[in-house]
């Protein structure tokens, strides 16, 4: 045990409690406990029983809550010989006390597996017969048997003692009701019964019932029961706030380690990972055994997954002295885990905690992913050794080709020649190995089956093929390895068609495609199919365009036209092949527009050669339009052949994209719309999606925010498992912006399925390898998303992960700051203010060399409010000072009269008066003479046409600016300042921006909802400055004068108030109550009665709790009033 230093004072018995007092609020730890120990020391120095019972229980409590449970004994021992030999020397809080925590005897012994279970009985008896002679209730006793039967494996027992829990009384020895509603959803989860665990803990979920460990604890509980139910949005959003809240908290291991499992099971590995990194010391603790058993049983699972996708060599985080990886650390947690589980079941005797350890270290995955919102880029998958790749299932959609990154239709070979009807591929184990070897071990005996086999491939590609199927190129791929594996021969025809979707392959580079593309043109030679040779030459051209090589590629694709129409007169190809080699010309040649556009913008724009561009440009444009004008020709005419309905399709999306570049933009949306219906009724919608995604802009582009989302919603459809991950990525993203916008169908955002679009993009982002990028922009937009619905804690767990990610460099100063600002918005929601004023402190920094300083001077004002709610009034006058500064430089009088208030109600705080009233007084000055000002333009408006919004706060002054920017978005935030509990909410419920017919008239009202509410705090801090006489107390006659200025203030306000009308009705009847009582304080009760006469007549006919509380607050004022009577002024109030 600590003790002080020699010499140093001894503390008094007050100065003991407030540092006992300090010392709890103290995170757990280590570092609380020795200090704990300290206090006990400072307290058997006194000489005050009191004293040493209070310290005890301090360091009991200190040791329950932190991985020393071990250490709680000896306190408590002591504590218990005290009390039943000097009962007296223990006031009523600390003998309550001491029985309250025979509750945590009983948990820490089952925690000990070398307690014996006899000893645990033992005790549980004694803590009912104490009880007992207390006279308390059983309940909390019953509990705990539950909870001992249940440890042991006793079922019968456990539930016996749940239902006698139940049914005792509650007393003020039974646990909150945040605690018990835990552990009885606990026991239903643990008998199977998720909907009912559930259920019981809807109150500790919602934050009806909490606790200084609930809902943390419960929230970590309900993961897996949310996934099981089918509800992962839940378990998402319970794992986001949770986390957050069990971090600090050094005892509730055994919650983090369900966060941990969480991730394990539902595809999150990597931040499973990253959350053992923050916890190193959880690998070794034991003053908690059964905690560590349970968070090393998470570990060993965590680790047999990683093994499990291949990645047993990775470094993982472990327990210290040594570097691990993952197939180490899965050996050594399970060896732990089961030694600590067989210590326990031996002292129990029984086997019921290894079994469940065994079964929590081998639980199934709950889902293949769950996208968190948080950047982890998951470890891909580590094949298995194998001679060559066994059955040729389909790629994971995710990997297809499709809108933004599939070869246009022309470069999906038409059926041209005979096809197989649509085959299922053949079982996975029946795949042909290496050497003419098969997977399932069968060799060259088995030749008939292997023809089989690759019979059946050669179906599934053939039919792939003639339907347009982006997974023609998977299966093409498949019938070259199994050709190859058994030594079989493809005819020419089918050859080239393997060479020919070997250039689709997405890892195929362009020069790589290109020759492919042309070894099948030499095959379909070889198979007398000219046309299918001119379609493959044709597509190398378009391959050759996209890489820039436009000469060439032109050449090659009017030679192709020209050979194909010649074969076309004399019949001896197909309008496929022909539309095939038309449609590949097109994009030739709008791959040349494109370009040409390109370098027209850094070319001149005037002279010769600004107008030679121009004209090159325009023939280049010309060109393509009648190219795609003699496609669409071709394709009308042949429009019952398959598949040239799909090459109608195109020619229609090329002539969008034409218009769209001319700016024809009705033109443009009518033949993408056109294209995407065409490829969708050709049974070919993955081709579609690329077209409603250009539609779904222009219609966001002309104002139409349901036909764009319409248009997006269509693509997501269409694309489906065809999207590659950076498409749906986008595409989610479109999504997210459209419903996220303000204005949208119905007139507002819909934030939540926004959230619900943006986390799927950062999904896919992530998953496309664009994690840093696309991915930290839409984490970036997801955080503001969930702020908007007031979802504090997981915005700040997603903003916080994003201010990792963005970078001025890559995304640009403006979303760093707008990260910094939500997420300042979010934790000061969380009452987290201290770092909530540092996010914005840093974004205002960043700010400060904007040319527009609007944003710099909000970030300085919501600092200041920060700092001033994080107890730092120095430092929040000190932000408050830059914000007004900032404000007058603007010339926005709201925000410089907000900051001025604030500043004087901190100067208040800081006992400086005279600073106070000089602040307050040039807030009113500023207000009265912009007030003036504005009034000039015109008769201020009163009819009281503004409707009050609800308001978040009513406990301060809320002295806000309405609508902050940023240079990436807007977004409306508070910044409340420092005040008093009798001061009004903000005026921005009075005369919300943008509520007027003009911007001078909002202007007007606006100025004058912030001058009445700057006579109503300079009222209300009056009272606080009048100085004290020389004998220490108030001055009565300076007490006199500032109450009577004070009325007259109030009642200036409370006339302003009125002059706004219904808006700021509420304000108004604040200010005649609180004349009224500073009315009845100088002695004047008549004048306080007919204060509040006036609120009651003003709320005499509304049936509301509003005005019930108006009327019973007035009544209250006029019994004070009658009461006093004639009774002497303020004196020394």
């Amino acid at each position: 045990m600590s003790h002080p230093r020699p010499g140093s004072p001894a503390m008094d018995f007050g100065e003991l409690r407030a540092a006992v007092a300090e010392n709890d609020e103290q995170p757990e730890g280590p570092a609380r406990n020795a200090r704990a120990e300290q206090l006990l020391a400072e307290a058997e120095r006194l000489g005050i029983p009191l004293a040493v019972v209070e310290a005890l229980g301090h360091q009991l409590r200190s040791y329950n809550y932190s991985s020393e449970k071990d250490k709680m004994f000896v306190p408590f021992a002591r504590l218990l010989r005290m009390w039943d030999e000097r009962p007296g020397d223990f006031d009523s809080y600390e003998a309550h006390s001491l029985h309250w925590v025979f509750k945590w005897m009983s948990a820490g012994m089952l925690g000990q597996p070398h307690i014996p279970l006899a000893s645990i009985e033992k005790w549980l008896a004694e803590m009912a017969h104490r009880y007992r002679l207390a006279g308390h209730s059983e309940r909390a006793v019953r509990s705990c048997e539950h909870a001992v039967a249940r440890h042991i494996g006793d079922t019968a027992r456990a539930q016996r003692a749940y239902e006698a829990w139940l049914a005792a009384d509650r007393d003020d020895m039974a646990d909150c009701h945040a605690c018990e509603l835990h552990e009885q959803g606990s026991w239903q989860a643990h008998r199977g019964e998720d909907r009912a665990a559930l259920a019981l803990w809807a109150p500790v979920l919602s934050g009806e019932h909490s606790c200084a460990h609930e809902p943390h604890a419960a929230l970590a509980s309900s993961l897996l029961p949310l996934l099981r139910e089918g509800r992962p949005d839940e378990a998402r959003a319970n794992h986001l706030r949770g986390l957050r809240l069990v971090r600090p908290m050094e005892s509730m291991r055994e919650a983090f380690a369900d966060h941990v499992e969480f991730c394990a099971l539902t595809g999150n590995e990597p931040r499973a990972l990253e959350l053992l990194a923050e916890r190193p010391a959880y690998f070794t603790a034991d003053g908690d055994p059964l905690s560590r058993m349970e968070f090393l049983a998470v570990v060993t699972r965590l680790m047999d997954r990683l093994v499990a996708l291949g990645h047993g060599s990775q470094q993982v985080p472990g327990p210290a002295g040594r570097t691990w990886q993952a197939a180490g650390l899965a050996a050594h947690a399970r060896a732990e885990t089961l030694a600590l589980a067989a210590r326990f079941d031996a002292r129990n005797g029984t086997g019921h905690l290894g079994a469940r350890v065994r079964a929590r270290m081998s639980a199934t995955p709950l889902a293949e992913r769950l996208p968190l919102g948080i950047r982890t880029t998951r470890p891909a998958t580590v094949p298995r050794p194998a001679p060559v790749p066994a059955a040729e299932t389909l790629p994971p959609a995710e990997t297809l080709p499709t809108a933004g990154s599939l070869p246009p239709a022309e470069t999906l070979p038409a059926a041209g020649s005979p096809s197989a009807t649509a085959a299922s591929l053949p079982p996975a184990d029946s795949a042909p190995g290496a050497g003419g070897q098969r997977a399932d071990g069968l060799g060259a005996a088995d030749a008939p089956a292997a023809a089989d086999r690759l019979a059946a491939l050669l179906d599934h590609a053939r039919a792939a093929t003639a339907a347009q199927r982006p997974e023609a190129v998977a299966a093409w791929a498949a019938v070259a390895r199994a050709a190859e594996a058994g030594d079989s021969a493809l005819g020419a025809r089918d050859r080239a068609r393997v060479a020919e979707h070997r250039a689709w392959d997405a890892a195929a580079e362009p020069d790589e495609a290109v020759a492919c593309l042309h070894e099948a043109a030499t095959l379909f030679e070889e198979a007398a199919d000219p046309g299918e040779a001119e379609a493959c030459r044709a597509r190398a051209a378009a391959v050759l365009a996209r890489t820039g090589l436009l000469p060439e590629a032109r050449a090659t694709a009017a030679e192709a036209r020209s050979r194909v129409l010649a074969l076309r007169s004399r019949g001896a190809t197909g309008a496929p092949q022909t539309a095939a080699v038309l449609a590949a010309r097109v994009r030739v040649l709008l791959a040349g527009v494109a370009a040409e556009d390109a370098a027209g913008q850094v070319a001149p724009a005037a002279g010769e050669f600004g107008r030679e561009a121009e004209q090159t440009s325009d023939e280049a444009f010309r060109e393509a339009e009648q190219a795609a004008e003699e496609l669409l020709a071709f394709a009308e005419a042949h429009a019952d052949e398959p598949p040239l309905p799909s090459r109608l399709a195109e020619a229609h999306a090329a002539l969008g994209e034409l218009a769209e570049h001319r700016g024809e933009f009705t033109a443009a949306g009518t033949h993408y719309r056109a294209a995407a219906e065409l490829f969708t009724r050709a049974e070919v919608p993955w081709f579609a999606a690329e077209y409603e995604i250009r539609l779904s802009d222009l219609l966001r582009g002309r104002g139409d925010v349901a036909g764009a989302l319409a248009a997006a919603g269509a693509a997501l459809e269409h694309g489906g498992g065809h999207l590659t991950a950076s498409g749906r990525a986008r595409v989610h993203l479109r999504l997210s912006d459209l419903l996220g916008a303000t204005g949208g169908p119905e007139g507002t955002g819909q934030s939540a399925e926004a959230a619900a679009h943006a986390l799927e993009a950062a999904h896919w982002a992530d998953e496309a390898g664009e994690s840093g990028t696309l991915g930290a922009w839409v984490r970036h937009r997801l955080g503001g998303l969930l702020l908007r619905e007031n979802r504090h804690a997981e915005a700040a767990e997603v903003l916080e992960g994003v201010l990792t990610e963005l970078s001025a460099e890559t995304h640009g100063e403006g979303p760093v700051v707008q990260t910094r600002w939500w997420l300042g918005e979010s934790l000061s929601a969380l009452g987290e203010h201290r770092a909530a004023a540092e996010h914005w402190l840093r974004a205002a920094e960043s700010a400060r060399t904007w040319p527009e300083q609007d944003d710099h001077a909000a970030l300085a004002h919501l600092a200041g409010e920060a700092l001033s709610r994080a107890g730092l009034p120095r430092e929040a006058a000190r932000a408050y000072a830059r914000a007004s500064e900032l404000w007058r430089g603007l010339g926005d009088t709201p925000g410089l009269v907000r900051s001025l208030r604030a500043r004087a109600w901190l100067a208040r705080e800081l006992d400086a008066p005279h600073e106070a009233r000089t602040l307050m007084a040039t807030a009113l000055r500023e207000a009265e003479t912009a007030l003036r000002s504005a009034e000039e333009a015109g008769t201020i408006r009163t009819t009281g046409t503004t409707e009050t919004p609800e308001t978040a706060e009513d406990d301060a002054p809320a002295d806000t600016t309405a609508t902050y920017r940023t240079g990436a978005k807007q977004t409306t935030g508070t910044a409340e300042t420092a005040g008093t509990p009798d001061t009004p909410e903000t005026p921005e419920d009075i005369a919300p921006a943008g509520t007027g017919t003009t911007e001078v008239e909002d202007l007007r009202t606006r100025l004058a909802a912030e001058h009445a509410d700057t006579l109503h705090q300079f009222a209300g801090l009056l009272p606080h400055l009048a100085p004290d006489a020389p004998d220490g107390d108030l001055d009565p006659e300076a007490a006199r004068q500032a109450y009577e200025e004070a009325l007259a203030l109030m009642d200036r306000a409370a006339e302003a108030f009125g002059a706004l009308g219904p808006a700021a009705r509420e304000h108004r009847a604040a200010a005649l109550l609180e004349a009224g009582w500073l009315a009845h304080h100088l002695g004047r009760p008549a004048a306080a009665a007919d204060r509040a006469r006036l609120v009651e007549r003003e709320y005499t006919e509304e049936d509301s709790d509003s005005a019930a509380q108006h009327r019973a607050e007035a009544a209250e004022l006029r019994l004070a009033a009658r009461e006093s009577g004639n009774s002497a002024p303020v004196q020394g109030t």
